[in-house]
Order: structure tokens, then sequence, then C-alpha cells
């Protein structure tokens, strides 16, 4: 009886096997793979096998419009992984650095910088650490690539001279998600510290005489900083 069963079923699960194994013809393949894409555009690996079937197929126009469609993609996931990487990278110096590892820590915020070149968090820590060892010259252009109004800092143009070590007390209209505080404020009011001064031609410069970069010390309700002996006032527009 058993063995009557067993015999019985072999052939339909041979049949079933045999369907399960058929591959598709690459024109149902086309079909299936267009299928996917209509359902979901940034499907990876449909879109590369999409261009691969073409090609398979003599189809070159076709596979060519694929594959360069495939790049775009790998590319658009090779710079967010990228981004990604950097920020990790200056993550794991800024903990190094909170241990008191400052070589290590420069040491990492190198390599983020060397896999983005505009990590904001690289691009301070690492031109902080360089400031605080008098390696001015190295530091600069690092606080230079800065861009122009960050949580960390500023960037900006005046029309009468400063200079370094200088604190400032600045009127600016930035956006709100990148405040400490001040949110409900039009105007965010902070006191910042002059990191770098660079000397313009006023010519050329629509009359602003230096550009410089600051660092925010505290809110002009702290304590410390508002008895500050060089502070002075800068409204930016």
């Amino acid at each position: 009886m058993d063995a009557g069963t067993e015999q019985g079923a072999t052939p339909e699960g041979q049949a079933a096997e045999q369907a399960v194994d058929v591959p598709l013809s690459l024109d149902d393949e086309i079909v299936e793979l267009k299928k996917l894409l209509e359902d979901d555009p940034e499907d990876f690996q449909a879109q590369c096998r999409l261009g691969e079937v073409y090609f398979a197929k003599g189809m070159l126009d076709e596979a060519l419009e694929n594959v360069s469609k495939a790049i775009t993609m790998a590319e658009s996931i090779r710079k967010q992984m990228d981004h990604s990487l950097a920020m990790y990278y200056a993550n794991r110096g800024t903990i190094q650095a909170t241990k008191g590892d400052m070589d290590e820590a420069m040491s990492q915020f190198r390599k983020a910088l060397e896999i983005n070149s505009k990590d904001v968090l690289a691009l301070f820590n690492l031109g902080r650490a360089l400031f605080d060892r008098d390696e001015y010259m190295e530091a600069m252009p690092l606080l230079e690539r800065l861009v122009d109004v960050t949580p960390f800092g500023a960037r900006l143009r005046l029309s009468r001279p400063t200079e370094s070590g200088r604190l400032l007390h600045l009127t600016l209209p930035m956006p709100r998600p990148l405040r400490c505080f001040d949110h409900v404020e039009d105007q965010y009011r902070v006191w910042c510290l002059v990191r770098y001064v660079k000397l313009l031609d006023p010519n050329a410069a629509k009359g602003a005489l230096v550009e410089i970069g600051v660092v925010p010390s505290g809110s002009p309700e702290s304590a410390q900083v508002t008895r500050a002996p060089c502070g002075s006032e800068v409204t930016s527009r």
C-alpha cells in the first residue's frame, strides 16, 4: 500500500519539479523585469538584469539605456554610502577626542575627509584640533571649507577689521533647525569666537575688508561671555 502510494506520487512530483526548473525565455524575463520596475523603479538588481537580457537578445540600444540607468543608481548608492562612512569615521574621531586621544581622533577625521571632503563634523573638529595646536596654516583651509552657516559655526564677511581670538556678538537670520537657542525669534543672537581671518580686496569683495570664520560660544544671556572685555556687535543679513 505504502509502496504503491509512493510510486503513484513520483510522476506528479517529477512533473512539478520539472515545471519549477524550466527557465524563463528572454522575452518572458523582460516582461517580468519590467513589471518589477513598474512596482519599484529603484530596484537596482532588476535594472541590471534587464540590461543584461537586452544585451543577450542583441538589443543594444535598449541594453545601453538600462545599463546607464543602473550606473546612475549605483553612483547614487555609492554616494550615500560614502557620506555614511565618512560620518562614522568622524563620529569615531569625536569619541577618541572625548577620550583624550587627539592623535587618533585627528587620524579618524582625516579618513572621513578622504571619503567626503565636505563632512562638516570632520572639517570643524580637525580644523579646531589643528588650531588648538597652533598649526594655523593647515587649520585655516579646513575651516574655510565649512559651509556658510552650520550648528558648529559660520563664515561671513565684514566691512571693518577684526582679529582672531576676538569675541563677536552676531545677529543673523540663521535657519531655526540649526540653532541651539532662540528658536522662536526671527533673528539668531549668539556670541561667537573668531577662529580665522582672511583679508579681502574691498574692490573685488563689494566693500568687505575681511572674511571670518567663527564658532558659537554661548547665548547673549551667558554670564561667561557677557563679561568678555573684547566683545563687539555684528549684524549679518
